[in-house]
């Protein structure tokens, strides 16, 4: 019984279809009567049209290069908001054809971003996994992103040199999956032709001798094959960048390629309180769960009350973009609480960027 609510919509669908192709005598005159089924009609097209953008689908403009060769800027990605179950609106200005009323009435100071009614979400046939490319909103600002799927709630996650590792087993890339890379070569002519065939976009570093750009590991692999390239590998990140990612505390040295462990909170998960886990989850604890902590020569105090541990209320997801080091993403944001997460991405229905053939784009799988 979890998705009544499909059920129910199915049925409600067939009893309208019913009503117009019934050749019950009382269904007939009713149809004959104009002055009652035009309104009908028209009510009946407004409410379908906004029922299927709030609870069946959604198309995304991708703006950024963070998901670059699985998406690129300009797609029309194509969003499954059955998949995880829609999340119903939380005001006027989510409801489409709605908000337009909403904007025309509304006050000089009104907040639109502001929730009206508490979170609510249908329940759905699936639950973010993994490698699936989820469009959410980020946690702090509410912009519309588009990132994949790295951990679950309850994961433990850990990034050794780039790699992600999942439970301690090694999360395999995507396809598209590509980092900052370092290319040293013998004969810069030669290496051209091998880097041009290919395919590949690389620019000529400052360095002697050396390209850089984006690469997969197999990218990587392949170059590695030619006696014209002396070496090829991801490009380290600086040290001093490690202030940047969440949760940007110095004491813990992470950086966007050795990041964790990093136990990815969920709903009725447990964790002592100590400078380690208050470090770590303290952001999380005071902004998504809505609680009052502090420390107080060494007791922490949760809502006034002392206390040595504390219990997660919410599930919550790690998520990472294709373009790992030109991506701003839960390494800098932290993890995504479930309510923040509209659907799952499926395809790409087509591109308005011109710099790739259109055909190339249309009705493309992602995966």
């Amino acid at each position: 019984m979890g998705m009544w609510w499909l059920t129910a919509a199915f049925l409600l669908v067939t009893a309208i279809a019913w009503l117009f192709v019934s050749e019950h005598k009382a269904v007939a005159a009713f149809r004959n009567t104009t002055i009652v089924v035009i309104p009908l009609l028209l009510t009946g097209a407004v409410l379908l049209a906004i029922s299927l953008r709030v609870l069946v689908f959604g198309v995304f403009t991708i703006p950024s290069q963070s998901m670059e060769r699985t998406i690129v800027p300009g797609d029309l990605v194509w969003v499954n908001k059955l998949a995880y179950g829609p999340r119903l609106p939380s005001n006027a200005y989510e409801i489409p054809w709605i908000n337009l009323i909403a904007w025309l009435t509304e006050d000089p100071d009104t907040d639109r971003e502001k929730s009206t009614w508490p979170y609510r979400r249908l329940k759905g046939y699936t639950t973010p996994r993994p490698g699936a490319v989820v469009i959410f909103n980020e946690p702090h600002k509410k912009t519309v992103f588009i990132k994949r799927c790295a951990a679950t709630p309850g994961d433990t996650l850990q990034i050794t040199n780039g790699q992600v590792y999942i439970n301690g087993e090694k999360l395999n890339d995507p396809a598209g999956v590509i980092y900052y890379s370092r290319v040293a070569y013998t004969d810069m002519r030669l290496a051209r032709q091998v880097i041009d065939s290919l395919g590949l976009n690389l620019h000529k570093s400052h360095k002697k001798n050396t390209f850089n750009g984006f690469l997969s590991r197999g990218d990587v692999k392949k170059l590695l094959k030619s006696p014209h390239i002396l070496s090829a590998g991801i490009e380290p990140e600086r040290a001093d960048t490690a202030w940047k990612v969440y949760p940007r505390r110095e004491e813990l040295d992470w950086n966007i390629d050795n990041y964790g462990p990093y136990v990815i909170p969920r709903k009725n998960l447990e964790i002592p309180l100590n400078d380690s886990t208050f470090a770590i989850y303290r952001q999380v604890m005071r902004k998504f769960e809505k609680t009052k902590i502090h420390n107080s020569d060494g007791q922490y105090i949760v809502n006034g009350l002392p206390a040595d541990s504390f219990t997660f209320s919410r599930d919550y997801y790690f998520m990472m973009g294709d373009n790992r080091h030109d991506s701003r993403d839960s390494r800098y944001f932290g993890p995504v609480p479930e309510s923040d997460i509209i659907g799952r991405a499926t395809s790409i229905l087509l591109s308005t960027s011109t710099k790739i053939p259109w055909y190339q784009r249309i009705l493309k799988k992602l995966k």
